[in-house]
């Protein structure tokens, strides 16, 4: 069963709508072909395009290290857009109730080999404090600029692992893998192989009937959707996503 549609308020595959938010323009160019084989190193807000460096058959991608000193885990690292990412999806285990959950961070399925291949899942608040020292939850305009940067969710995604047909190419070792989620009142875990959902730092106010209501913009890789990266938004005590630090 897919839940998002349900999940989304805001998805738009090439511009953002204004929510309150700091980002405006591209979100992501589409992977076509004169997108991909262009002569010109910048997309068109000015990013510079990340060069691909990984195949099916080789990764020349260099890799940095990022060691966590609270757990001693031991993440891969990778630079795009002149920005510092983790290559992987952050595992520290924030065990502490939060938000009315038992803990604020889970494996998917409570299964701990999800958690070593896929990394955890986390409420808003525990992923605002949960990247280790001298790293930080991006904000839109981060997501923003590595997707200009590299031109397609389709390169950006692991090549294996998802389902509908929608493996990625990889390109640059930033291996987005379909960790799926825990959506409150949806069912609980979700959608691993289908999707993943990454938080941001980046809150908007929503209005409905009965009042505007603060929101946390969120970023979704989907196999119905290989060419965009998609935003949503959720509110803000709601969910478990998965985190992606960046370098400050």
């Amino acid at each position: 069963m897919r839940f998002l549609k349900s999940l989304i308020v805001l998805l738009v595959p090439v511009m953002f709508v204004a929510c309150g938010d700091d980002d405006s323009g591209n979100f992501v160019a589409r992977d076509d072909s004169s997108d991909v084989s262009s002569s010109s190193a910048f997309s068109p807000s000015g990013i510079p395009k990340a060069v691909p460096c990984k195949t099916d058959s080789t990764d020349d991608c260099v890799y940095g290290t990022l060691v966590d000193e609270r757990d001693g885990q031991v993440y891969k690292t990778i630079d795009i857009a002149g920005r510092t990412w983790m290559a992987e999806n952050l595992n520290f285990a924030y065990l502490e109730p939060v938000d009315g959950s038992d803990s604020g961070s889970v494996c998917f399925d409570n299964n701990p080999e999800n958690c070593e291949k896929y990394g955890r899942l986390y409420s808003w608040a525990v992923a605002m404090k949960m990247c280790p020292s001298g790293w930080h939850l991006p904000d839109t305009l981060e997501w923003n600029e590595l997707g200009e940067a590299s031109g397609s969710a389709h390169m950006l995604r692991s090549s294996f692992d998802w389902s509908n047909n929608a493996n990625g190419t990889d390109d640059f070792g930033f291996t987005v893998l379909p960790a799926g989620a825990y959506l409150d009142n949806y069912g609980g875990f979700v959608e691993k192989n289908v999707c993943v959902y990454y938080w941001t730092s980046t809150t908007c106010i929503v209005e409905f009937l009965l009042g505007p209501e603060e929101h946390v913009h969120n970023i979704i890789f989907d196999d119905r959707n290989s060419q965009d990266i998609a935003r949503g938004s959720v509110p803000r005590t709601s969910h478990k996503f998965s985190v992606r630090c960046v370098k400050d």
